[in-house]
């Protein structure tokens, strides 16, 4: 599975986490820390681009989604991160 966050999905976790859900089917995921277990315990290949984080003004909220992204990527083989 490819997901693609672009900088506007990063700005704010209300939009982050509603384009989460819409994603991966089945799974509730509202907090860094229910995406990180998620993330942490799936065997389904993820492969996340992000895209445009440089144009964040404000990147509070998404450096601390990307070190989930890297923390998992780093934990799992079947997670691969990409910045575009």
């Amino acid at each position: 599975m490819i997901v693609l966050i672009d900088d506007i999905k990063l700005r704010n976790d209300e939009e982050f986490f509603a384009y989460i859900d819409s994603i991966f089917s089945g799974v509730k995921i509202g907090s860094l820390d229910e995406l990180a277990q998620y993330l942490l315990s799936t065997d389904e290949t993820i492969e996340l681009l992000v895209s445009d984080y440089e144009q964040i003004e404000d990147k509070s909220f998404a450096s601390k989604v990307m070190k989930v992204f890297i923390d998992a990527r780093d934990a799992r083989d079947n997670i691969k991160l990409t910045q575009m």
